[in-house]
């Protein structure tokens, strides 16, 4: 299965909340890199509806990830 590049950018809007979960989550696609603060790099066989999905069990209802 072809593997491809995807920007995952997010806010949190509760700073003082532990995110450690969704860092590990990024991280576990095995290919990442941090861009920025809230911006990563991964690269995955997965779509991006089954990276979001993913990745919003990780955070609280009012943050957003794009």
């Amino acid at each position: 299965m072809e593997k491809h590049c995807y920007i995952i950018s997010y806010d949190l809007c509760q700073p003082e909340r532990d995110y450690t979960g969704l860092y590990q989550a990024i991280k576990a696609y095995g290919y990442w890199g941090k861009l920025t603060e809230s911006t990563w790099a991964v690269v995955t066989h997965e779509n991006p509806v089954e990276i979001r999905s993913h990745l919003q069990q990780y955070l609280d209802g009012n943050d957003r990830l794009i």
